[in-house]
């Protein structure tokens, strides 16, 4: 099995472990977030995991390394599944990926929590530890987060691949017990697994006239308190247009497309959002101690696009972001703007 979780082990043996790194500022940890791209389930699992949220730049890296693995291996192992056409290779495939790899891993990472006291306890919000000495309970936090992905891809291996399982099923009371010498905390941290979010095909080829993106204001639109000349880069903004129209998100006279089902005005304002936070506007006005606000660039790029995204910007949430990102992954390629 070419997948063997090597990012836990490089977190719990090598140079990722989180005490080698207890001297890094967190911009540092910004910086390597901003360059990881996140790995998506492409086979459904029946459970996920529902942790506290990352509080620091370095739990924020850390979250998304650890999530990303799991993902990985629990594609990998489908992908194997499937290209396996003898039923005891299956079986062998199945009790490997459990014993030989995630439960080993499971193995390793009790210990290591117990050897550090890397606790639970040390990481809710308000604890004394968490006051006290924020370092350690950061480094708690890293090593129960893997420990959660774990006992969750050792359930969903057991659901996924039940046909193929020959040995006793465990559930998550057991596996607590068994590996870490605990009661499951209650409530769980861990959920039925939402339904895997499945991309919009561009409809580039299906169109039949080029969309020609404008590089300037365009004359039939209100005037607004920025114009275009407030755009950082326009052969990168002008990339994003033509994405929006292949994507069916404004058609060919840079018209919003309405489309409650595809939900154009939150993916929109993600985009909004995305296009801020990567620094495609600029933020000062010649002659003036004004500055461009956020919502100055949504009400402008909303003019442009002849819609009112106020409410869905105003509103927009994390979760929300990352709906956009599964539905539009181009939007994870989005360079920031020196």
């Amino acid at each position: 099995m070419e997948s063997t979780l090597l990012i836990y082990d490089n977190i719990l043996f090598l140079e990722l472990r989180p005490y080698r790194h207890r001297e890094r500022r967190q911009d540092f940890f910004k910086k390597l977030l901003s360059a990881l791209e996140s790995t998506r389930y492409q086979y459904q699992p029946f459970r996920e995991v529902n942790f506290l949220p990352p509080y620091s730049p370095k739990l924020s890296y850390y979250h998304r390394l650890i999530s990303n693995e799991a993902a990985a291996f629990f594609n990998h192992l489908n992908r194997l599944m499937q290209q396996t056409i003898d039923e005891e290779e299956k079986i062998y495939h199945v009790y490997t990926a459990l014993n030989k790899v995630v439960g080993e891993k499971l193995k390793q990472t009790a210990s290591e929590i117990n050897r550090l006291k890397y606790n639970l306890d040390d990481i809710i919000p308000g604890s004394d530890c968490r006051l006290k000495n924020p370092v350690h309970a950061e480094e708690s936090y890293i090593f129960q987060l893997m420990k959660l992905h774990l006992i969750v891809l050792y359930l969903n291996i057991q659901d996924t691949f039940g046909d193929f399982l020959q040995q006793e099923k465990y559930d998550e009371k057991n596996l607590y017990f068994i590996f870490f010498a605990e009661k499951m905390p209650e409530p769980s941290f861990i959920q039925k697994a939402e339904t895997i979010i499945t991309p919009i095909l561009s409809t580039s080829k299906k169109k039949q006239k080029q969309f020609d993106p404008v590089r300037d204001d365009l004359p039939s639109r209100m005037k607004s308190k920025m114009d275009y000349s407030f755009v950082r880069n326009p052969e990168r903004f002008a990339e994003i247009e033509s994405r929006l129209y292949e994507y069916e998100i404004i058609d060919l006279d840079y018209h919003f497309i309405r489309n409650k089902k595809q939900r154009n005005h939150t993916l929109l304002a993600a985009i909004y959002r995305e296009l801020i936070d990567k620094n495609y506007f600029r933020r000062n006005i010649i002659k003036s101690k004004a500055k461009i606000k956020d919502h100055d660039i949504r009400q402008y790029l909303d003019t442009r696009y002849a819609t009112d995204t106020s409410q869905q910007f105003r509103k927009l949430t994390e979760r929300q972001r990352n709906f956009a990102q599964l539905k539009l992954p181009w939007m994870e390629k989005i360079l920031r703007i020196p």
